[in-house]
């Protein structure tokens, strides 16, 4: 956090201030949200706990964002097929990983088009 930059898939991005960063510890070899340890913990100003949003905050809080970058202030058939892989296909446990993905994409696009 100190270098004020962050990488994601090989592409560094500079953060400008203000930024915030949200962290949990996640061991790959586990499950489940584990505290940090007090050298991690003293890089954070504060400590909060958000919690877990309604099923229905969560499937509109995605697609709300994805209007809003489009300039619009209302959710699309569209802004829903777009992302619905991405927000459910991870939960859908199957034996192969990102098989769940593929199965969200696969059923979205049965979905017919508003009339």
């Amino acid at each position: 956090m100190e270098e004020r930059q962050v990488t994601v898939e090989g592409t560094t991005h500079k953060l400008e201030p203000p930024f915030i960063a949200i962290a949990t510890m996640n061991p790959l070899d586990d499950e489940g949200t584990y505290p940090l340890p007090a050298a991690q913990l003293d890089r954070f100003m504060m400590m909060l706990s958000v919690g877990y949003p309604p099923e229905d905050a969560e499937a509109a809080r995605a697609c709300q964002a994805r209007a809003l970058f489009s300039g619009r202030n209302f959710i699309s058939v569209e802004d829903v097929k777009a992302l619905a892989p991405d927000v459910l296909g991870h939960r859908v446990m199957t034996s192969d990983s990102g098989v769940g993905r593929e199965l969200v994409a696969h059923c979205v696009e049965r979905v017919p088009a508003p009339a």
